[in-house]
């Protein structure tokens, strides 16, 4: 009897380990993925003011952020929502962005900025409002 007690304690004990360490590997991403979107705040509130002109090794890095986020959202098994559908075209609108000024091919303005900006809030939105997986 004892024996069989202990299996359960044994089952269970590995069973909440195992939606905790699932729980701490989803809280990480997430914020990561919300320091990635403060870095994109932060680079499209430069480019806007005119305090950065988007140099390569910046553009390497706010690629690297869309990146973060586009992992974020592929690696997660969120429910097919509205939302969802719109965070993952905002990742590519800003991927685009960024590949653009990257090349030269985008002179960011004062419309084009705030496009990204928004773009950047739905995602910070939806990483905020997203709680389980």
């Amino acid at each position: 009897m004892l024996v069989g007690t202990y299996e359960h304690i044994e089952s269970t004990t590995d069973h909440t380990l195992e939606d905790h360490n699932m729980t701490v590997a989803f809280t990480a991403a997430k914020v990561s993925a919300l320091d990635a979107v403060s870095c994109l705040t932060q680079d499209l509130s430069l480019l806007a003011s005119g305090d950065w002109l988007g140099d390569d090794d910046g553009c390497e890095a706010s690629l690297g952020m869309v990146e973060r986020l586009n992992t974020y959202l592929g690696e997660h098994s969120f429910a097919q929502t509205p939302e969802l559908e719109a965070a993952k075209q905002a990742v590519k609108c800003l991927g685009e962005d960024f590949a653009l000024l990257a090349s030269g091919d985008w002179e960011p303005d004062d419309d084009s900025c705030e496009a990204s900006l928004t773009m950047v809030e739905t995602l910070r939105t939806f990483i905020n409002d997203t709680d389980t997986i």
